[in-house]
């Protein structure tokens, strides 16, 4: 039995795969794939929030490509911004998924140093690791690549080869699915939602235990 576990950019080879070679059992961690053509956002807001983060992650990068420390600044300061200073209304997750060691870690003043990797669940981002971010909004000059990537992860056309396990963190500002997503999951013989209260985009390391259950128990059913 092969079942794929995949969490954030993650997403894009595991749909792909499930689509392709296919999988016995999918589990999905906090991120949906949508089609842009197809799938409109639930709120403005949210893909705002999205795009905003996105756009400063992606010029962080380019920026980088250029030269390195204002690749860096671009990054501190975007940072301190919208997970600091504009938290309220531009951060796209939440208070789980925050720096807990005062004003600076919080804000990700310093985003390239290492993190509080207990509770933000990995190392804090650098300017090199922007790269997808600046490689899929190149895209949007491109539509017809656009559509090539959404069809290749297609989430109607993996919900009908295998039973997919979707598991997201409840507690943050905006959310990267969609509801109508959920009623198809909820509506899917095999298939399973798990909103988890109080855990945010790292929702595997705010509950590791909860997590653990719910991928152990989808596998061996």
């Amino acid at each position: 039995m092969l079942s794929l576990v995949v969490h954030d950019w993650g997403m894009i080879p595991g749909f792909y795969h499930s689509n392709s070679a296919g999988c016995d059992k999918l589990i999905v961690f906090d991120v949906l794939p949508a089609n842009p053509k197809l799938d409109k956002p639930d709120s403005a807001y949210y893909a705002l929030v999205h795009l905003n983060y996105q756009v400063m992650f992606a010029l962080a990068f380019r920026l980088s490509r250029v030269w390195d420390f204002l690749g860096k600044i671009w990054l501190a300061v975007g940072s301190i911004l919208i997970f600091g200073v504009f938290r309220r209304w531009l951060n796209p997750v939440g208070p789980a998924d925050g720096h807990p060691h005062g004003f600076f870690g919080r804000v990700g003043l310093f985003p390239w140093q290492e993190p509080d990797v207990e509770h933000a669940g990995g190392r804090r981002v650098t300017t090199f690791r922007c790269y997808p971010y600046f490689h899929a909004l190149k895209n949007i000059a491109s539509p017809d690549a656009m559509q090539q990537v959404a069809e290749k992860i297609d989430f109607d056309s993996s919900l009908e080869k295998q039973p997919i396990c979707y598991i997201f963190g409840a507690q943050k500002n905006t959310q990267f699915h969609l509801e109508s997503q959920l009623k198809k999951l909820g509506e899917t013989p095999g298939c399973e939602v798990h909103g988890l209260e109080g855990t945010g985009h790292w929702c595997y390391k705010h509950a590791p235990q909860k997590c653990f259950d719910i991928v152990r128990d989808f596998i061996m059913a």
